[in-house]
């Protein structure tokens, strides 16, 4: 476990060395993602650490969400790593109240096209802490002009995945977080099928035992799909 202040100041480091949080020009940006990344005013960041624990002094554990991209348009940087996501850990706080009611759904058919049903938590039993530190970081750090769901299934999608900023593939800079977390930090995924995905790539790569998935956690997303989902 460790305080805000320490986990923000390990986070922003990072973000720096990764040479995030930064406008990156044109000239830098792949050619094959070029017209789809947010050209000006902030367009790469990595990690953010939201402010709702920033004047705990205790050490606390941590929940990490992983996702597609940090936002969408211009001016969209975090304050270094900090940020209000408050939204966010709205979203998944309803996630894990459902997870520990026992209504959360282990499997989740997330449409027609999507025949073969994605599991929505691990078989180790989650233990939910009542305080911790929220973070999110995500599949790209790629800011984009266009919302990840009209992007999804792309093959403009595919490359801003597979194009990082200076090639850093997300194995890399994920493995990096982790380092910087406690070893028990529950990993939580967002997303649609393509996203959960990657976020399973990730769970065997890393030999995850506590991770838990949800739809995207925007409120207008996540209460409605738990809602429609409620047995």
């Amino acid at each position: 476990m460790s305080t805000y202040e320490e986990l923000e100041k390990a986070m922003t480091l990072l973000e720096h060395q990764l040479q995030g949080n930064s406008t990156w020009p044109p000239d830098r940006v792949p050619d094959s993602i070029r017209e789809w990344v947010q050209p000006e005013h902030g367009n790469v960041q990595y990690f953010s650490v939201d402010t709702t624990t920033r004047d705990d002094l205790r050490p606390l554990p941590a929940i990490v969400s992983v996702g597609a991209n940090y936002s969408q348009g211009p001016n969209q940087l975090a304050d270094g790593v900090k940020a209000n996501l408050g939204q966010w850990r709205s979203g998944l706080e309803a996630v894990l109240r459902a997870y520990q009611l026992g209504r959360y759904k282990q499997w989740w058919r997330p449409s027609e096209r999507r025949r073969v049903p994605l599991k929505m938590f691990s078989d180790l039993a989650i233990e939910i802490p009542k305080d911790y530190h929220y973070v999110q970081t995500n599949f790209s750090p790629w800011i984009t002009r266009d919302q990840w769901s009209d992007l999804r299934g792309t093959e403009a999608a595919r490359n801003i995945v597979l194009h990082p900023p200076g090639d850093i593939p997300w194995s890399e800079y994920l493995a990096k977080l982790r380092d910087l977390l406690p070893t028990d930090t529950l990993w939580t995924g967002h997303g649609n099928w393509d996203i959960h995905q990657l976020f399973m790539e990730f769970v065997e790569l890393f030999k995850v035992d506590r991770w838990l998935f949800s739809p995207n956690l925007s409120p207008n997303t996540i209460f409605a799909w738990l809602s429609k989902h409620d047995p």
